[in-house]
C-alpha cells in the first residue's frame, strides 16, 4: 500500500514538473515573441523620420561607380502588415509592399540668338530656334510681320523619358534579429527623385527575430501528460484492465 502511494506521489510529481517546464516554455516564448514586434516598432520609427537621400555623398565606391551621369536616391521603408484597399480589390491581388515617388526635371533657362530672315513680299521677319538640352528637345519658329499685325511663335517641346530603376535591399539581421529594408532609385542625373511613403510586409526582408524556426527532430522527448489505456496491476497484485494516467516519454515526433 505504501509503495502505491509512493508511486503516485512521483507520477504527481512528474505531472507538475512536466506542466511547469510546459508553461515557462510558453512564456519564455511569448517574451521573444514581444521583444521581436517592440525591436521592429523601433526600426519603423527610425524608417518613419527617414527622408530621401543622396547616397553618392556618403559612398564613395558608388559615386565613383556612377560618376555625374546618374543619381541614386534612398529611404527606408516601414515594413507593417498590408491592408487591402479599393486597388488591390480590383487587381485582385494580395499587395505585399506599397512604394511612392515622384521625379522632378528642373526648368530651362536659356538666351538664344539667331540671325532673322525678311520674305520680300510682305517684309514679314522670321526665325527659327533648334534647342538640344537633355531632356529637353525645343524648335520654335517666330514671324515678325510689320505693324499692326502681330507677332506668332510656333514652338514643340519634347521631353526625354526619364528611366527610373528602383530596387529593395534588406540589411544584415541587426543585434535584435531585426533586418532593415531600403528602397533605392537610380535616375538620370537631370532627374531628381524623392520617395514619399513607403511601407512593406515584414516577411518581405524576413527578419530572423520574427520568423519561427522549425523545431528540430527529436527522437526521444519529454511528454508531461500520458493518457492511455491497458493492462496495469491492481493494488492487490492482480492484474486488470483500465485507464492510466501520467507521464513519461515519447519516441519519435
Amino acid at each position: 500500500m505504501i509503495r502505491m502511494t509512493a508511486l503516485k506521489a512521483l507520477m504527481l510529481l512528474c505531472l507538475a514538473l512536466g506542466m511547469t517546464v510546459s508553461i515557462e516554455q510558453r512564456r519564455i516564448d511569448e517574451d521573444h515573441v514581444r521583444a521581436a514586434h517592440a525591436a521592429l516598432a523601433f526600426t519603423n520609427l527610425a524608417a518613419e523620420r527617414d527622408s530621401t537621400r543622396n547616397v553618392a555623398i556618403t559612398n564613395s565606391r558608388l559615386a565613383a561607380l556612377i560618376g555625374d551621369s546618374l543619381r541614386v536616391v534612398e529611404k527606408h521603408a516601414i515594413q507593417v502588415t498590408q491592408q487591402q484597399d479599393a486597388l488591390d480589390r480590383a487587381l485582385t491581388g494580395e499587395r505585399r509592399a506599397r512604394y511612392a515617388l515622384d521625379a522632378t526635371v528642373d526648368s530651362l533657362h536659356r538666351a538664344i540668338t539667331v540671325p532673322a530672315s525678311v520674305r520680300s513680299d510682305d517684309g514679314v521677319r522670321l526665325a527659327t530656334f533648334d534647342l538640344c538640352q537633355e531632356p529637353y528637345t525645343i524648335e520654335a519658329a517666330v514671324t515678325l510681320p510689320p505693324p499692326p499685325d502681330s507677332a506668332r511663335i510656333t514652338l514643340r517641346i519634347a521631353i526625354d523619358p526619364i528611366p527610373i530603376e528602383a530596387r529593395l535591399s534588406c540589411a544584415s539581421p541587426n543585434a535584435d534579429g531585426i533586418r532593415t529594408a531600403s528602397v533605392t532609385a537610380s535616375s538620370p542625373s537631370w532627374a531628381a527623385v524623392r520617395f514619399g511613403h513607403v511601407e512593406q510586409s515584414p516577411e518581405v526582408c524576413a527578419s530572423p527575430a520574427l520568423t519561427r524556426e522549425r523545431p528540430a527532430r527529436r527522437s526521444f522527448r519529454f511528454a508531461p501528460l500520458v493518457l492511455g489505456a491497458g493492462f496495469h496491476l491492481a493494488t492487490n497484485g492482480s492484474p486488470a484492465f483500465g485507464l492510466f494516467i501520467g507521464s513519461g516519454v515519447r519516441l519519435g515526433n
